[in-house]
């Protein structure tokens, strides 16, 4: 393997490394944002049961 040929693999291996390092921030990324909306998600769930109450009490 010639000097610049071994080169170019390292820069490859950098880059593998680099792009592997940003789908991890990534993954990390997408986790918190799925908590953030599965807890939207549950304050809404609420606020519609809290709705539905509200209204058997103003029709009753």
């Amino acid at each position: 393997m010639t000097e610049s040929s071994s080169h170019a693999i390292n820069r490859l291996m950098d880059a593998i490394a680099a792009s592997r390092d940003r789908v991890g921030q990534n993954i990390d990324r997408i986790s918190e944002l799925t908590s953030a909306v599965n807890g939207h998600l549950e304050v809404a769930k609420q606020q519609a049961l809290n709705i539905s109450e509200l209204t058997k009490l103003v029709v009753a």
